[in-house]
């Protein structure tokens, strides 16, 4: 049976005159049957998001993993969650809930909230969060003959 392990890789950057580095690896997770993929990582490396079947539900969800602890995070109004970016200090997570018509959520601190759709969009797929998780980019989708 094939073994899927999270690792998070930390690059520690040694004085700063020496050329040096060092490399440690972390395991995020021991889930030894589905995998789990890591989308995003805090600019202080503290935190990191991802998505796998890990939590039990047997759908993909949405975990957060800080200080040695993998949480996996709620649906949001019954829907599913893809990650697409976290804030520099980790504390806001955007990304996709919805599988056929995408909206855009945010989770911030423990709580989700949906993001308004552009005008005309039909769905959404968020990407990314600013360092201070103000801003978020993704795409949308809009029916091109306008109804």
């Amino acid at each position: 049976m094939p073994r899927f392990v999270l690792l998070l890789a930390a690059l520690a950057v040694a004085a700063a005159a020496s050329p040096t580095s060092a490399q440690t690896f972390e395991l995020l997770s021991d889930n030894t049957q589905t995998p789990e993929f890591a989308f995003d990582i805090s600019g202080d490396g503290r935190v990191v998001i991802g998505r796998g079947r890990g939590g039990g539900a047997g759908a993909a969800e949405t975990w957060r993993w800080e200080g040695g602890t993998l949480t996996y995070l709620d649906r949001f109004m019954e829907q599913d969650v893809s990650p697409g970016g976290l804030s520099g200090d980790g504390s806001i997570i955007v990304g996709s809930a919805g599988l056929f018509n995408p909206f855009a959520v945010i989770w911030n601190d423990g709580t989700y909230a949906s993001l308004p759709l552009p005008e005309g969009a039909l769905s959404v797929s968020v990407s990314g969060v600013s360092n201070d998780g103000r801003v978020a980019a993704g795409s949308y989708r809009i029916d091109p003959d306008g109804d």
